[in-house]
């Protein structure tokens, strides 16, 4: 018999040999489709996926936090008015923000054996598309997986947009994910019904030849974009067209898809739930005491505890002697010791997400060494250079739609020339070590490269310019030889 994944997987092949055949739009076929949206969005990697991006947000498990005593029946009850700090102390998101930050905070360099072919590349894939892959970057990190959709907008450019992976539901042909050949990006609207605020479920399934469209009926049934159903994936005057692959290209942050939270999750809550107990333990006192009970007018101890949360006071009775009483032993919070588990908590969740503490005593130090800061960027480093392959399969796919959309702009075939996209990293500068390696390797290693790893040069073209310019300035003799006879001779 089919698990539940194997029988969406039959009906995801079902309905992309029906959207293949050119006839999606049946009853059946539309049901197929909500039954695959309903698997994915209650799959167990959504919701992880969904956790990741909720505790980038800051919206942590903490919140749920209840403070509870042992009531009548010896059972635990929520007790309402007891301390109840929810904090968060967001290491994951500073986690996925440094990381990030290392591969793609830096502007990567495009380069082509074609200079008027990486001037134009560099053109549509910019400063813009660097930012955007930034934010590829976040969502792969907090789903394990993002998509770009390439699309071409209403002022006839290349624009490229960010479908995070909770919002897309693939559906691949192979096993290893690698052959993307359908998927329906899920998405809310707000409109109005009736003249009331509603969020309404699009669904629009993206296949080669273009997009279908669909809403969400208020009884949970797919229905037909009545305003529009079906969209080639651009047009030139009444004709559509489509780009002869499909336009979803993943970028994953590893091969397996597996998103940050789920090494770190249970490392943020519990740390956050030891800072959260540390000052609810600082704003209140019976809880750190030992208490002894003389004559006690009660039923039970249950019941004492119960009253002393909820009203912070006890009535008791005096004897035949007139002794009568609670004592306590007072118990000091021991914060050196919520100290020590903090931060080995704090040191578990950089160590598991391959981080790095800014604050590392090695970069504070007066004469940090290049050693050292080698050793402590090994581990994100690693992580790094899987991403930066994942990142390299993706770059090369959108390569094949900017090469589309340029021969349509004229510029004819380009998919022979070589491309390549050089990472910058953002390691700290030991500028003094750094410069002084730079010039040591002058004549070994060309000065196209020394400048591209040089802590003061953020344009290498530029900057190879600048440099012209200046050698010209300092010897005009050479411009006006060059300018009589380009050899330096006067033609005689």
């Amino acid at each position: 018999m089919l698990n539940m994944f194997d029988s969406a997987r039959k009906e995801r092949d079902k309905l992309a040999s029906i959207i293949r055949a050119g006839a999606f739009g049946t009853t059946s076929e539309i049901e197929a489709l909500r039954i695959i949206v309903q698997d994915f969005e209650q799959s167990r990697v959504r919701k992880e996926m969904l956790a990741g991006a909720k505790y980038y947000l800051g919206i942590h498990d903490i919140a749920k936090k209840t403070r509870t005593a042992i009531g009548p029946d010896g059972q635990p009850m929520i007790i309402a008015n007891l301390p109840n700090s929810r904090i968060t102390d967001n290491q994951y998101a500073k986690a996925v923000d440094k990381k990030t930050a290392f591969l793609l905070s830096k502007p990567f360099v495009i380069k082509s054996d074609n200079e008027t072919y990486s001037e134009l590349l560099n053109q549509v894939l910019g400063a813009k598309f660097q930012l955007l892959l930034q934010d590829a970057g976040t969502d792969a990190h907090n789903a394990g997986i993002a998509y770009l959709y390439p699309y071409v907008d209403e002022d006839g450019s290349l624009s490229i947009e960010v479908f995070s992976g909770h919002e897309f539901c693939p559906s691949w042909s192979d096993k290893r994910h690698e052959m993307l050949e359908s998927g329906a990006h899920i998405y809310p609207v707000e409109t109005y019904v009736n003249g009331s605020k509603t969020i309404v479920k699009h669904v629009d399934w993206y296949c080669e030849e273009g997009v279908y469209r669909f809403v969400q009926s208020q009884n949970g049934a797919l229905v037909r974009d009545a305003e529009n159903h079906f969209s080639p994936y651009f047009s030139v005057g009444d004709s559509g067209f489509y780009w002869g692959k499909l336009p979803i290209i993943p970028v994953k942050l590893n091969s397996l898809e597996v998103p940050l939270i789920h090494r770190v999750k249970s490392l943020q809550d519990a740390y956050n739930t030891m800072i959260s107990l540390f000052v609810d333990n600082m704003q209140e006192d019976f809880r750190n005491t030992i208490l002894v009970i003389e004559n006690y007018d009660g039923e039970n101890l249950g019941e004492f505890r119960r009253n002393l949360a909820t009203y912070g006071a006890v009535k008791v009775r005096s004897d035949a002697n007139g002794h009568a009483g609670v004592s306590a032993l007072h118990i000091e919070v021991d914060a050196d010791n919520y100290e020590s588990i903090t931060q080995l908590l704090k040191r578990a969740i950089l160590d598991n997400a391959n981080s790095i503490d800014a604050k590392d005593e090695r970069l504070s130090s007066g004469t940090p060494n290049e050693m050292n800061i080698q050793a402590m960027y090994d581990d994100i480093s690693l992580d790094a250079d899987k991403f930066e392959a994942q990142i390299r399969v993706s770059f090369e796919k959108l390569i094949f739609f900017v090469n589309r959309y340029l021969e349509a702009k004229g510029y004819g075939k380009l998919d022979g020339y070589d491309v390549t996209i050089t990472f910058n990293r953002n390691l700290p500068n030991i500028i003094s070590q750094t410069i002084e390696n730079i010039n040591n390797s002058v004549g070994i290693v060309s000065n196209r490269t020394l400048l591209a790893h040089h802590p003061f040069v953020d344009d290498v073209d530029k900057e190879l310019e600048q440099l012209e310019k200046e050698r010209n300035e300092a010897d005009p003799y050479a411009q006006a030889f060059t300018a009589v006879n380009g050899d330096g001779t006067d033609g005689a």
